[in-house]
């Protein structure tokens, strides 16, 4: 095969010992779902269909912009993985250059989110409305923290502490 990879079936032990090292990201990523889900039927709940509306439309354009960062993300993990399986040392100033290029990339796209955001409205919603464009611009500094969490998520996997994953996303369940 190209990259040396082949496909076997694994014992059950194997798999045991998967489901358990992986057990954190799973339930982090359950509840990573469900939090992030849940803002538009609590507001259903407390509010009005218009309102639910136009939350939902301002959360799909940030949701657009958070994807390009995920992505990103994606991209890099097993990169990080492996420069840690090398050395401990390189890993941690390859880890802090990311995090500061990562911040860079962060407050860029979150201008351009603010400066945009009436033309974006306009483009998803079909015109430009004000409240969303209000609630677009609130929703932007979101932009700033939560792709970090995806990071540091990473991070805590790549250096096979994946049980702070779960603390620190249960943290963020009740924060928000």
């Amino acid at each position: 095969t190209k990259f040396g990879v082949r496909f076997r079936f694994q014992n059950i032990g194997v798999l045991k010992s998967y489901v358990y090292d992986g057990w954190y990201i799973f339930i982090s990523r359950i509840a990573v779902v469900l939090y992030g889900s849940s803002n538009i039927f609590i507001l259903g709940i407390f509010s009005n269909n218009t309102a639910v509306g136009y939350f939902s439309v301002a959360e799909k354009i940030l949701a657009a912009f958070k994807g390009l960062v995920g992505v990103m993300l994606t991209v890099i993990f097993p990169f990080m993985s492996k420069v840690w399986s090398v050395s401990s040392e390189k890993y941690y100033i390859l880890f802090k250059k990311i995090v500061k290029s990562l911040i860079v990339i962060l407050v860029c796209l979150t201008v351009t989110l603010m400066l945009f955001s009436e033309f974006l409205v306009g483009l998803v919603a079909g015109e430009d409305v004000n409240e969303i464009h209000i609630l677009l611009n609130i929703l932007a500094i979101a932009l700033l923290l939560s792709p970090l969490g995806g990071l540091f998520t990473q991070h805590f996997v790549s250096i096979g502490q994946g049980k702070y994953v779960t603390k620190a996303t249960m943290w963020t369940t009740l924060v928000n």
